[in-house]
Order: structure tokens, then sequence, then C-alpha cells
């Protein structure tokens, strides 16, 4: 089974199977929403992870600073 680090604790935990990108799992430690964004090798981010909106977001505050 393949292994990974949660990013939100850092509990190293197997997904049983073969993982497949999108994949969404439960770290056992905390809890937290993962999902598989690399497979080889296992890599896990947030499952609400939105790289767009976070750029949204940074550039409504930077609007908000001027």
């Amino acid at each position: 089974m393949p292994r990974s680090l949660c990013p939100a604790c850092d509990g190293a935990f197997s997904i049983p199977g073969k993982p497949q990108l999108g994949q969404k799992v439960t770290c056992p430690f905390c809890g937290e929403q993962l999902q598989v964004v690399w497979e080889s090798p296992l890599e896990l981010d947030w499952a609400d992870y939105n790289e767009e909106q976070d750029l949204e977001e940074a550039s409504e505050e930077d609007e908000e600073e001027d």
C-alpha cells in the first residue's frame, strides 16, 4: 500500500489499493479531507484547495489596500 503524509498534521498513513489522481481520502489522524495530487511518489493536498480562488482573494485584498 502506498504511504503519504498529511499536509495538515504530517501524519503518515497508507492508502489501500492503487490511488488515482483526484481520489479523496480522509486523514485518519486529524480527519482532514485530502485528495491525491500526484501518484508517484504519492502526494496529497487539501481536497478543497482551489488555486484560482486563492489568486482571486489575493487580488481582492490588494485592491482593498489601495
